[in-house]
C-alpha cells in the first residue's frame, strides 16, 4: 500500500552531514557549519528516533509508550517544539528536502530548554 505523497513532506529525517559523537552517556551532534550541541535524554531519544523517517506522531507516539505516566499532551507540546527547534538549527528537516545548516544565534529552545544546547568550542 502506497502513502499520500504529502504524508512523506511531513516526516522528519536526520539532515545530511550532522556528525554523532557520544561521550559516555551523552550525545553531541556536530552540525555542518560546526556548530556542536548536546542532547539531553528527551532529545536523545528524539535522534535515535529519526535513524529512519517519521512524523511528529510517530515519535509523540514511541514517548507515550516510553513515559505512560506522562501526559499525553505535555509529551506533544515538548516533542513538537523540540522537533521545531532541531529543524530551525538544521540538524533534522523534513521529508527529503535538503538544506544547509545555518548558523544561528542563541536563542530560547524548546520547553525542554537542555534538549539541544549549543556548546562554546572555546570550553565551559
Amino acid at each position: 500500500m502506497s502513502r499520500p505523497s504529502g504524508e512523506k513532506a511531513k516526516r522528519f529525517q536526520r539532515a545530511d552531514g550532522v556528525e554523532v559523537r557520544q561521550v559516555g552517556s551523552e550525545l553531541f551532534l556536530v552540525a555542518p557549519g560546526g556548530a556542536i550541541h548536546q542532547l539531553d535524554q528527551i532529545a536523545t531519544g528524539a535522534w535515535r528516533a529519526l535513524s529512519e523517517p517519521r512524523t511528529a506522531d510517530e515519535i509523540i507516539a514511541l514517548f507515550q509508550v516510553a513515559f505512560p505516566l506522562m501526559p499525553k499532551r505535555r509529551i506533544a507540546k515538548d516533542i513538537t517544539k523540540l522537533l521545531g527547534y532541531l529543524e530551525e538549527i538544521g540538524l533534522i528537516i523534513r521529508g527529503g528536502v535538503r538544506q544547509q545548516s545555518k548558523d544561528f544565534r542563541h536563542r530560547q529552545g524548546p520547553s525542554i530548554e537542555t534538549s539541544a544546547r549549543k556548546i562554546s568550542r572555546r570550553g565551559r
